[in-house]
């Protein structure tokens, strides 16, 4: 999707919102969406007690870049 694009399509970055507790489309989906495209996550993503994962956002690097340039995961509230 970011590194190979489709033909005539030009490299981008991706931001990608999940919001917590949406029932039609599992977070998870756009943590793992984000670990294959090499997303950053944006420091403290959630609120205390949003998550019931043990690591929220397991594996997704801290962006500490400011402005950053590459694709990010941000979690809405």
């Amino acid at each position: 999707m970011t590194g190979d694009p489709l033909g005539n399509t030009p490299s981008h970055a991706v931001l990608l919102q999940p919001a917590v507790g949406d029932h039609q489309v599992a977070t998870v989906t756009a943590e793992v969406e984000a670990r294959t495209i090499g997303a950053a996550v944006r420091q403290n993503p959630l609120e205390p007690g949003r998550s019931f994962d043990v690591e929220p956002l397991c594996a997704i690097p801290a962006d500490r870049l400011v402005p950053y340039s590459g694709s990010v995961i941000e979690t809405l509230p």
